[in-house]
């Protein structure tokens, strides 16, 4: 079980993603206009737009997956490093949200888990909460051992 989370490193990639969202749907919408108005001029701003706003929405659903499993910090981190960087072409969020992006996938790349171990209290706790499902246990007797002096066969004699 995990105590922490890269919170800050979350928080950063989902404001980059932010960031990069709205500039592709800004060049989303230029790209439309200039079609308005001679059509295939806007053809790139229209497919950067498309683009970015896509990496955008990949980074916030990157930083959530590093939210909920923080397990995949690492390999999270890495992919929004990766997608901030991919992000250029089309302006990369104002150039404002692919440092973020980077300097968050960063964090969520060196982020180090702390592992939390449960003691003695929690143990009897879960053990008791498992009763409830399964039901309590079986009380084990423990045997008698016969000492070697004594005879094997302890039956008593069918005869009598």
């Amino acid at each position: 079980m995990y105590t922490n989370r890269p919170v800050l490193s979350i928080v950063l990639s989902i404001i980059a993603g932010v960031f990069v969202v709205v500039d592709g749907a800004v060049l989303w919408n230029e790209g439309w206009f200039l079609n308005l108005i001679h059509p295939g001029i806007g053809n790139f701003s229209l497919f950067y737009g498309q683009t970015e706003a896509l990496e955008g929405f990949l980074i916030i659903a990157l930083a959530f997956v590093m939210m909920v499993w923080p397990r995949t910090h690492l390999y999270a981190g890495l992919a929004i490093v990766i997608i901030s960087v991919l992000s250029l072409p089309g302006g990369g969020g104002f150039f404002l949200g692919w440092v973020i992006g980077a300097v968050g996938g960063i964090l969520g790349m060196v982020f180090r888990l702390q592992y939390y171990y449960p003691g003695p209290e929690e143990f009897r706790v879960a053990r008791k909460l498992s009763w409830v499902v399964y039901g309590r246990p079986p009380v084990v007797q423990k045997s008698v051992e016969s000492s070697p002096s004594e005879p094997v066969s302890n039956l008593r004699d069918s005869t009598q």
